[in-house]
């Protein structure tokens, strides 16, 4: 996680699972073993480029 964290950005590992938990709902060790490369994306996605109005309804 931690070489994960410094590739992406991140000054420190904690804040990358913050994210990856607020994002994902779950750990980083639970995440890779449970979603594939497209649904880890997707989440992304939705996440954060779905506008506001879609989400709502």
């Amino acid at each position: 996680v931690e070489d994960v964290a410094l590739k992406l950005g991140y000054s420190k590992t904690k804040t990358l699972q913050m994210h990856l938990r607020a994002v994902f709902g779950l750990t980083a060790g639970e995440l890779r073993v449970s979603l594939s490369t497209e649904e880890a994306l997707a989440a992304v996605t939705h996440r954060y480029f779905t506008p506001l109005r879609q989400v709502a309804s």
